[in-house]
């Protein structure tokens, strides 16, 4: 789903991806497991379009559901358009 979302609405696409599985699945106890890959899925997107708007927007949603902040440090590394 995610990959059909960025070829055919770019980043843009995962926001349409997260509405869709907050409508689906919001409910479900799995859910913020979903919601924390589908964001690290995001951010790295955003990481290699170059988006630093999105990727820090990513990062701070990943993070608030459980994600790794030394995690980040290495992408940000890992992205030459980082600071």
């Amino acid at each position: 789903m995610m990959r059909q979302r960025l070829v055919s609405s770019g980043l843009r696409g995962i926001h349409l991806a997260e509405n869709e599985l907050v409508k689906q699945c919001g409910k479900s106890p799995k859910f913020s497991r979903m919601q924390r890959v589908l964001f690290q899925s995001a951010l790295l997107a955003a990481a290699n379009y170059g988006d630093c708007e999105w990727f820090d927007l990513y990062v701070k949603k990943w993070i608030a559901l459980g994600g790794s902040a030394i995690d980040t440090v290495g992408y940000r590394k890992s992205f030459s358009h980082y600071p």
